[in-house]
Parts: structure tokens; sequence; C-alpha cells
């Protein structure tokens, strides 16, 4: 299901907005009419829809926008055997899209002083007006905790992932085939605004702050999940799969992996096994990466209600200690300069009553505003700090 939402209204000083369909592709900033939702047929996929899944989509684009860039690409001939040669023609006006995205998010926050850039990645079982509403509660307490000689910019991403019931179920498996892929594009995204920040600090520093499903969004961007997630084993599968298993271990051009000098990576609740960040020398490859996850064992979406969270897509390191800290520990064996804390999220009866098993993200805000260090740890100048609470020791 597509949850694209129109940017009718201007972004905020502070903040951009990123749009992107179920194939990690951006959607044009530009020529695309007000509430256009991709039909069914499209597979998720804006390039499915331009080259015949949505005949109308590509009539009479406005000249000079993104959409005619993209129409262009794909003309009448794009099926069949040349369907591929329309592909990498599309994929290069993605490229030029996102370094723009870039250039822009460099210029607007570099020049306004923000040497913080705040990255916002919601789960899969959303749509956008809740999104807004959440990352608007995030980015409320990140600005509190934010140490007072900083400055903080945000980016906040939108991907099509996959709409269920309240919980989700039905859906996990087909959105740990799709958000993997808005991961990886992602990479384009950190990569670009490296290259284009051009103020005195040199480069910006990095929070990225996850929930749900929005983990493995971020595994993707900062390393290799394919263990993880088994759909991404067959690169045959689509013409996207087959791209990241080319290029999911780039260190060169647009597509590498990104190694920033100051990056925090936050997850709240996340919905992915371990194995997505750790396992086989494979995961996380972004070096010196400082992660900060929970645990909250009593998570009803986790734990997909009764079904226990190993069932229809795993998603236990946010609801398992031991897997949480088996990873801290491969991890910081590695010797890469990655840190991993892992912060105990239970809930207990009392104060919490009838949230106590609640996946919100609004829920996981607060508990990480006023019941632990979290936010402060992942801001502050000191992410090991010693005082840190309430921290799992994991030996």
């Amino acid at each position: 299901m597509q949850f694209f939402f129109p940017n009718t209204v201007a972004d905020a000083p502070d903040e951009v907005r990123i749009f992107m369909d179920a194939r990690g592709d951006l959607y044009p900033d530009d020529g695309i009419a007000a509430g256009y939702a991709l039909p069914d047929g499209s597979h998720g996929s804006l390039f499915e829809a331009a080259r015949g899944g949505d005949p109308a989509l590509c009539l009479e684009p406005r000249a000079g926008s993104e959409l005619e860039e993209l129409c262009d690409a794909v003309d009448e001939g794009c099926y069949g055997s040349v369907t591929t040669d329309c592909f990498a023609r599309w994929q290069m006006v993605q490229e030029t899209m996102w370094k723009r995205r870039a250039e822009r998010i460099a210029a607007r926050f570099g020049e306004d002083g923000r040497d913080t850039i705040g990255v916002l990645i919601y789960g899969f079982n959303n749509w956008f007006r809740e999104s807004d509403a959440n990352y608007a509660t995030a980015e409320r307490e990140m600005r509190r905790f934010l140490p007072a000689d900083r400055k903080i910019g945000f980016v906040e991403v939108y991907w099509d992932g996959c709409r269920g019931n309240d919980k989700g179920i039905g859906c996990w498996s087909r959105a740990q085939s799709t958000g993997p892929l808005a991961g990886f594009a992602l990479r384009r995204l950190f990569n670009g605004v490296e290259e284009a920040w051009t103020t005195a600090s040199g480069s910006p520093s990095w929070r990225v702050l996850t929930h749900s499903s929005g983990a493995f969004v971020a595994g993707a961007t900062f390393g290799d999940p394919t263990i993880a997630l088994p759909q991404l084993q067959d690169p045959t599968t689509n013409r996207w799969y087959g791209r990241f298993a080319r290029h999911r271990d780039e260190d060169r051009g647009p597509d590498r992996i990104p190694q920033l000098s100051d990056a925090r990576l936050g997850m709240f609740a996340p919905a992915t096994p371990s194995s997505t960040f750790g396992g086989q020398s494979r995961g996380v490859l972004s070096q010196n990466l400082t992660i900060l996850t929970v645990v909250q064992p009593d998570d009803s979406a986790l734990n997909k209600l009764v079904l226990g969270c190993r069932r229809l897509g795993a998603s236990c390191l946010g609801a398992i200690e031991t897997q949480a800290c088996d990873l801290k520990r491969e991890l910081e064996g590695r010797g890469t300069g990655i840190t991993l804390s892992v912060y105990d999220f239970g809930r207990p009866e009392d104060p919490w009553g009838d949230e106590r098993e609640l996946h919100d993200y609004s829920v996981y805000v607060r508990q990480a505003a006023d019941h632990s260090t979290f936010f402060r740890d992942f801001l502050g100048s000191d992410p090991r700090a010693t005082d840190a609470s309430p921290l799992i020791d994991c030996g």
C-alpha cells in the first residue's frame, strides 16, 4: 500500500521532508498531482507507474518539473528487453534528485548554523498524518535535550511500507522486503550532505532516531542486513534487489556505506532480529557508529500479540535482552569503533498501567525523555556517560 502525501505545506525552517515509494525511489518535488496515489498495478513503484502502470501519470508532465525528468527516462518503448536501459536512465535521474535534496539540506542547515542533523525514520504501519504528529513529538524532546551550544535541523523520512491491522500483523514480512530498499537509498542522502557541507565545522553531527521497523531501514543505510532478511538474498526478485546486491557493500560513489565522523543511531522498539546489525562480520559496516537501543519485553507488537517475536518476520531485538547484549559484544569486539548501549525499557504495572504493552511511538518518546537518560545520552557530548539509566549490564 502507498502512503505518499503531497508536501503541499512548505517545510519549516528547521525541517526537510523526504518521500520515497516502496522501492526507495524519491517522489518528485514538483509536477505530481496533489493527492496522487500509486495504482495497485504499480506494485508500490513509481517507476512501474510511470512506464505504464498508471497511463495518465506521464501524459502531460509540467515542463521543467522533476516529474518530467522521470517521465523522460521511461519513454513509450520502456518494456520487454529494453526495460533495463529505461531503469538505468531512471536511476540516473533519481541520483540527480537525491543530490538536489542533499544540497538543499546542507545549504539550509549549514547556512543557518545548524551543526546537528536529526533524521527520523518511522515503522511501516503508519499513515502520513500519524507519523507527522509523532515526528513533532520526538523533535520537541530532541530540542529539549540538545546541548545549549548546538543547533539542530530535522530530516523527516516518509517511506511507503505496508498498512496492516492495529499491530501490523500480516504486513511484517512485506515491510521487511521494502524497508531495506528505502534504507539503501538513504545512503545517497547522507553521502550527499557530507559532500555538500561547507561550514567551518567540517561535517555535521548526525542523530538518527528510528521506531519499530525503521530499524531495518537504518540497517541497510549503515551496513548489509542481507543475513537477517531472506528476501534480499535473491537479487533476481526485482530490479531493486538486484541493484542492492551489486552495491550493498560499496565503498565508493553515492551508494557507498556512509562513514561519518559523528553519528549516533537511536532505536525505539527495533522490530528486527539482531542479525540486521551483526553476524558473520556483516550488519553494521559504518565505522565509529554509536548505537543506543532499548529492550521492552512486553511490547505487544514486537511479540505479535501472543504469537511471539520470531513469528511472521522476526522482531526480537527490541524484546529480548540476550539478543541485544550478544549484538553489543559482537560489534564492540570488531575493533571498528562501534559502540552499543542497551537500555531497559520494561514497564512495571505502576506507573505504566494500560500503557505497559503499548508499541506507540509517543509512549517510547515519553519514556525516553522522562524515565531514562536516553535522549541526554543520544544528543549530548558523552554518549557513554557512566550514569546512563536504566542501562542493562551485558557483562
